[in-house]
């Protein structure tokens, strides 16, 4: 299944080398594309509705990492967050897939950073209604620093070439909160999806604070992915910044209710 879904992923005639401005479609013609540059001082004020909350864990369904030729990802279960709506009803998004992208996609003050790790969500079938967004993804922004026992626990030392895969032991904990900060602040923003088809009506989170992840990880990373000495040398597997056109940023802010610490933000 794996090996079909790989073939069926690189039949498409798109790549990176000029990150993303040669796709056509709605990735061309779109209003509210992703990623883009955050600057924190043109957010919008807070509120306190439309809370996000992470419920990720090391249990998994999936212990594959794949190379697809275009970004390295990986498939499974790896927990879900929930999303308040303007009803203040929580539609819960399960985890479908992490992928990595060197360098980020998302820039802050009008500088990338080394990596991103962007978490995929779809909105659970049971919580399902059209007047919702069915897709969220999470991004966590990556620096260099400390090892990354995340990193470590996806065998990051023996990625796979292009067009190939690795199976984690059974044994792995390929735990997100190892690396994810659920009380963190971050910003949102309604955007798409990063890749052709580039639709639109994509929650968008990125957290603030960048997570550590060593120079010899980011290195494994950049041998399969980038032409250059360095992270930001060449294209790497990372769409240009978009447009925000008419788009609000929000940023969020904690909140302690009957000693709970949630974060909040304000969509509307």
């Amino acid at each position: 299944m794996i090996l079909f879904l790989i073939s069926l992923l690189t039949a498409h005639a798109w790549d990176y080398s000029q990150n993303g401005t040669n796709w056509g479609g709605k990735c061309a013609d779109g209003l509210s594309q992703s990623p883009i540059n955050i600057k924190k001082s043109n957010t919008k004020s807070l509120g306190d509705s439309f809370t996000m909350q992470v419920y990720y864990y090391g249990k998994t369904a999936s212990r594959t990492v794949v190379n697809n030729g275009k970004y390295m990802f990986i498939e499974g279960d790896f927990g879900y967050i929930t999303i308040r709506d303007s009803k203040s009803k929580d539609r819960k998004f399960l985890t479908t897939r992490i992928v990595f992208h060197i360098p980020s996609e998302h820039y802050f003050e009008d500088y990338p950073t080394h990596m991103e790790m962007q978490i995929h969500h779809k909105v659970d079938d049971s919580d399902y209604t059209f007047d919702f967004p069915s897709y969220a993804i999470v991004s966590v922004m990556l620096r260099p620093g400390d090892e990354s026992y995340f990193f470590t626990s996806i065998n990051v030392a023996n990625l796979p070439p292009a067009n190939n895969q690795t199976v984690l032991p059974g044994n792995s904990n390929v735990n997100l909160l190892s690396i994810v900060s659920p009380d963190d602040y971050y910003f949102f923003y309604n955007g798409s999806f990063s890749e052709p088809e580039c639709d639109e009506n994509v929650l968008r989170y990125v957290f603030e604070t960048e997570q550590w992840i060593s120079f010899n990880q980011i290195n494994y990373f950049k041998a399969l992915f980038i032409t250059g000495s360095d992270a930001f040398s060449g294209p790497g597997d990372s769409r240009a910044i978009q447009l925000l056109n008419s788009r609000d940023v929000y940023y969020s802010f904690a909140i302690t209710i009957g000693g709970l610490h949630l974060i909040a933000i304000s969509l509307f």
